[in-house]
Order: structure tokens, then C-alpha cells, then sequence
């Protein structure tokens, strides 16, 4: 008896993408004729792909006992990575700003990523002056 043939057996893992994400970059935002521009990173999307989400600005305000969420700006968006993303204020959002102390108010911004994470930052928005 001989000994038996040898035989190379390879595999090849495919396992799913990684999950996309999305990083909210700026921290300061100037806001000019009730826009704001938020620049955005796109984490885990193949080359050429692009990201399909909600950015939105919103702030809790504290009226009598209760605290309400105030939507100061929201839009979707799709993007390649690094991009900056325009939004216009609502009409709540430039009260709010034009009568906040030195124009400026700190907001949450959440990103959200179709297939993927919600990401939250805390930003400011100032006026253009």
C-alpha cells in the first residue's frame, strides 16, 4: 500500500460588508441666509458607493415643567465620503438662533445611514457676521 494522493483544499471567506456608518465632522457650523452647511464621512461603503441618510438639528427647550425637541433643520441626504451636506433652517430654527445669546446655540445633529448606525454630535451654530 502507498500512500494516499495529497489533496490542498482552500477556502475563501465572504462574509458581509461592513456595517455603514456615518461620522458627523464639523463641530461649528456658520449659518448664512438661514443655511448651514455639516460636512459628513462615510465609513464602510465600497469605493464609489454612496451613503443614503437623514441629518437633522434639533434642540430640547424647556417650556414651563416639560421639555420640548425643537427641529431646527432636517434633510436627506446621499453622499460620497467627505462631503458637506447644506441644510436650511426652519422657521423655528432662525427664531431661535436670532435670539439666542450672541447668535449662538448649541444643537444635537443625528446622521442617520440607510443599513447602517445613527450617529449623534453635539454642534454650534452662529451667525454669519
Amino acid at each position: 500500500m502507498g500512500t494516499p494522493p495529497l489533496v490542498t483544499i482552500s477556502y475563501t471567506a465572504v462574509g458581509a460588508a461592513a456595517p455603514l456608518s456615518v461620522k458627523i465632522e464639523t463641530a461649528h457650523a456658520v449659518v448664512g441666509r438661514g443655511k448651514a452647511q455639516i460636512k459628513l464621512a462615510c465609513r464602510g461603503a465600497a469605493s464609489g458607493r454612496a451613503c443614503h441618510g437623514s441629518l437633522s438639528l434639533t434642540l430640547r427647550k424647556r417650556i414651563g415643567a416639560r421639555s420640548k425637541t425643537i427641529v431646527l433643520a432636517r434633510v436627506g441626504y446621499s453622499l460620497v465620503a467627505g462631503k458637506s451636506i447644506t441644510l436650511r433652517l426652519t422657521v423655528a430654527g432662525k427664531r431661535l438662533l436670532a435670539h439666542a445669546h450672541h447668535h449662538r446655540l448649541r444643537v444635537l445633529a443625528t446622521a442617520t445611514v440607510s443599513g447602517g448606525s445613527t450617529t449623534h454630535r453635539a454642534i454650534s451654530l452662529q451667525v454669519k457676521r
